[in-house]
């Protein structure tokens, strides 16, 4: 379902954090009750963000963890961004490598 085409409250907060996580490489889909999903590219991580209604409720292998206003979610996913950098080539993983030094 494309962004924008089903969205609660909060519509133009939601609208833009949404286009931000596929900015940054997050999947962003509606589930079967019609809730946006954000959800990690790597399908080793087991967590997820929900909309219920004005909130991003963050679920680990499925149990409730917290509920993030849009601008904490976009803060949590920001902080995912530059904690776990995407490796695109050798080139990028030696570079992060000795980044982290």
């Amino acid at each position: 379902m494309k962004i924008g085409a089903k969205i609660g409250a909060n519509t133009s907060m939601t609208e833009s954090l949404l286009t931000q996580a596929e900015a940054w490489g997050f999947v962003c889909k509606c589930n079967l009750d019609g809730n946006w999903q954000i959800i990690p590219e790597i399908p080793t991580e087991k967590w997820k963000l929900v909309l219920v209604e004005s909130r991003w409720l963050l679920l680990i292998r499925d149990i409730p963890q917290v509920s993030f206003w849009p601008e904490e979610a976009q803060a949590f996913l920001s902080r995912r961004v530059r904690k776990f950098p995407k490796i695109d080539s050798p080139r990028s993983l030696i570079a992060s490598l000795n980044y982290s030094r």
